[in-house]
């Protein structure tokens, strides 16, 4: 009988340290719980914190393309051609799809800088961007006529190369 009270003392004894391993257990669960709550906490905010950065810094990209948009017709109503273009290009580096500045670099290169491709594409790209524009019929003239002297420029060129 004293063995059976043995065993029955050793049997509650595990029992209790059973029990206290289980408790252990189930804290350790809910402190990772806790923590992975906490993590996914912590990356929900990382993720609108980023989202936020990201907003801010398209916001300062437009008003930095504004900026230089704005230098760039004060420079070409001052007939600094070099400097209006560069502004304008500028521009399009932080606003590509800055219709005006396309439009206003297509007249530039068509004019004062005579640059007839460089003006093709940039009225391309306008009519592309504003295909309802008032004025898509216009620049649409504009676009064919630089093909038109572009295509004789070419005939020349190939005729003197023919002598």
């Amino acid at each position: 009988q004293s063995k059976v009270s043995e065993v029955t003392r050793d049997i509650d004894a595990h029992k209790k340290e059973l029990a206290r391993v289980q408790q252990e257990i189930d804290a350790l669960r809910k402190e990772t719980a806790a923590k992975s709550e906490a993590e996914r906490n912590l990356l929900k905010e990382k993720e609108t914190m980023l989202s936020g950065i990201k907003a801010l810094e398209n916001s300062i990209n437009r008003e930095r393309g504004i900026y230089h948009y704005n230098l760039a017709v004060a420079y070409a109503k001052a007939a600094l051609t070099a400097k209006a273009i560069g502004e304008y290009e500028k521009s399009l580096a932080y606003d590509p799809d800055n219709a005006e500045a396309h439009f206003n670099l297509g007249l530039l290169y068509r004019g004062a800088a005579n640059d007839q491709m460089k003006a093709l594409q940039h009225f391309r790209k306008y009519l592309e961007l504003r295909p309802d524009a008032e004025d898509a019929f216009e620049v649409q003239e504009s676009i064919d006529k630089l093909i038109r002297q572009n295509d004789r420029q070419l005939s020349v060129l190939q005729a003197d190369q023919d002598f």
